[in-house]
């Protein structure tokens, strides 16, 4: 279940910092996308209401938006190295690509489970077939 910490005026927020009330949000078009991100979850796992009770889908809509918003800061490391490599150091970028590659993939992999339930590697098969390297 996804983590939750009280901000000064008693508000929750997911354990990324998403603000859980439009009064609390410091940056904008955070509640927008939060939202956004909601609908699509109830959009595909909307019938679940009812097999994991209103608590346990609301848990699991809470813990694939954290997933899917965690790490929306290394995006701007990652958009900086794909878009200008030839201003960025070779060892600072390894380390970013590194330690931005280990923080997005687990986050993807479970919102992809939590929407999804089992996302299959495209390239696994690929590799099983002789197809991939």
């Amino acid at each position: 279940m996804l983590a939750r910490k009280p901000v000064g005026n008693g508000a929750k927020k997911y354990a990324n910092g998403v603000p859980r009330s439009k009064s609390d949000s410091m940056e904008p078009g955070r509640d927008a996308l939060v939202s956004l991100l909601e609908k699509v979850f109830d959009e595909m796992r909307g019938s679940q209401k009812k097999t994991l009770g209103a608590k346990g889908y609301h848990a699991q809509r809470e813990d694939f938006v954290f997933h899917m918003t965690d790490w929306l800061r290394d995006l701007d490391t990652l958009n900086r190295i794909l878009r200008r490599p030839k201003e960025c150091d070779v060892r600072q970028s390894t380390m970013d690509l590194v330690s931005t590659l280990y923080h997005i993939l687990p986050h993807l992999n479970e919102a992809g489970r939590l929407l999804l339930d089992k996302v299959p590697n495209a390239f696994e098969v690929e590799r099983k077939e002789g197809t991939g390297k």
